[in-house]
């Protein structure tokens, strides 16, 4: 059985179905472009504050680690 998934006060019934939401939301701006959409922003500011604290549990990537995997084609 899936797992939901909370973020902020949306409740996705997937990790997938949260993966969607918000690779849709990336892919409506372009790099640089403010995020214009209240309800986006709101979503956005859910992610960082629910994935900020796991970051700073076990550190952000080096980039030295991010160099080492293959540029995508």
């Amino acid at each position: 059985m899936a797992k939901a998934v909370e973020i902020g006060s949306r409740i996705f019934r997937t990790q997938s179905s949260a993966l969607e939401h918000y690779k849709a939301v990336l892919h409506r701006y372009q790099d640089g472009q403010r995020v214009s959409d209240q309800g986006d922003n709101a979503d956005l500011v859910a992610l960082i504050e629910r994935y900020d604290p796991v970051l700073d549990a076990v550190g952000e990537p080096t980039k030295r680690s991010w160099c080492s995997f293959p540029h995508p084609r």
